[in-house]
């Protein structure tokens, strides 16, 4: 959970201290898939996210390129229920750029790109830490779920195990 601040842009937010603890309290989840490095999308909010982790992990800890969320960087501040009626314009209209200088297609297409440098660079398991809006893109187009309703589930924090190649999902955990 990001420390939510009105006057700072979200792809700027750090974490507040509920975001620490729940990054803390992720990693014991993550360790049964034994991980050997963590990649973080730049965004400061993922970054910490990922360095918890990887910390408590005892595993490498790197950041990458276009792992950032969707791109809506001009848009200011909305309350949930205009944030949430934008994201449903987002997920029901992939091609335009609805919500943000972004189209749901380019940012998925970036991501993806993003995600197969990062696995096909050593074949191992990664832990890739990004955003909700990215990630449900890239699991709804690889394992025939609906973009839309994952990203409506996923609460702070979550995760998505996927096996690769195949990208079968392996596990879906909404919040912990």
């Amino acid at each position: 959970m990001p420390q939510v601040d009105v006057d700072t842009p979200p792809h700027e937010w750090r974490l507040g201290p509920a975001g620490v603890a729940g990054a803390s309290a992720l990693a014991p989840h993550i360790a049964r898939y034994a991980p050997s490095r963590v990649v973080a999308s730049l965004e400061p909010k993922a970054t910490e996210t990922g360095s918890i982790i990887a910390e408590r992990l005892h595993v490498p800890f790197t950041t990458a390129e276009d792992l950032h969320e969707h791109d809506r960087r001009a848009i200011r501040f909305l309350g949930a229920d205009d944030f949430a009626a934008r994201m449903r314009d987002l997920f029901a209209q992939p091609d335009s750029a609805v919500f943000g200088s972004e189209s749901a297609s380019a940012a998925l297409t970036r991501f993806t790109a993003a995600v197969g440098r990062i696995t096909s660079d050593e074949p191992d398991d990664v832990v890739i830490v990004s955003h909700g809006t990215v990630i449900s893109l890239y699991v709804g187009a690889r394992a025939d779920v609906s973009a839309a309703e994952l990203w409506a589930t996923l609460g702070f924090p979550s995760y998505v195990t996927l096996e690769l190649p195949s990208h079968r999902i392996i596990e879906i955990v909404a919040a912990l």
